[in-house]
């Protein structure tokens, strides 16, 4: 019934905040440690491209990283998105 779809998407919100707490760990860990990951602008280059870009400079859509180890790129895709898209990182 709706309770239980309430409580489905309870946990799937806990499990969402908790992922984005462990990546804004990590991302701040990568930060202090001076990692400089290699190919960010090729990478970019590949995600993103001009004419999709908003008024604003920026880009909707979703993302996805699936090497996020110490958050390099996904640092640099964040600095590209708008407000309303979205990355997910996973290691």
């Amino acid at each position: 019934g709706f309770a239980s779809l309430d409580l489905e998407e309870d946990v799937l919100m806990n499990s969402i905040g908790r992922a984005r707490g462990e990546v804004v760990r990590q991302t701040l860990h990568a930060i202090e440690s001076g990692h400089n990951p290699v190919q960010v602008k090729a990478s970019l280059g590949s995600l993103f491209r001009p004419s999709a870009r908003n008024e604003d400079g920026f880009y909707d859509g979703t993302y996805v990283d699936c090497t996020f180890g110490r958050g390099g790129h996904s640092r640099a895709i964040l600095s590209q998105l708008s407000k309303e898209a979205r990355l997910f990182a996973f290691d």
